[in-house]
């Protein structure tokens, strides 16, 4: 899967750049698609926007759904003893996504927080 985690430009996705590639390589696995899909948006708004695009190999949700209960757990048995804490990692990363008053974070972002910044690890 490809997607964004916040939501898109207006100008969108540029397909010829990663179509062109894929009629040259037809064999591509589905992972380098998206590698060439993610590749051809970041070169379109350059490195410094602040733009995001990910390719998600969904085998492994199972996996990372897993572990993200097991997170929520750990964090939920803390709360009492770390939660300023938690709150502090929490609100150390970047929000995406502000739809309807949620705010998204990386989870990534969120677990390298509270291994600097807590006892609670991931």
């Amino acid at each position: 899967m490809v997607g964004s985690e916040e939501n898109e430009p207006g100008d969108g996705w540029n397909y010829a750049a990663w179509l062109n590639p894929l009629m040259t390589h037809p064999n591509a696995t589905a992972a380098d698609i998206g590698k060439m899909a993610v590749n051809a948006y970041a070169s379109q708004y350059g490195p410094d926007s602040n733009l995001t695009l990910a390719a998600i190999d969904l085998k492994r949700i199972k996996g990372f759904c897993d572990t993200f209960g097991q997170l929520a757990t750990v964090l939920k048995e803390a709360g009492a003893q770390e939660g300023a804490c938690i709150q502090t990692a929490r609100a150390s990363c970047v929000e995406y996504g502000n739809n309807g008053g949620f705010h998204h974070v990386d989870i990534d972002k969120v677990c390298r927080e509270l291994q600097t910044r807590c006892k609670t690890t991931c």
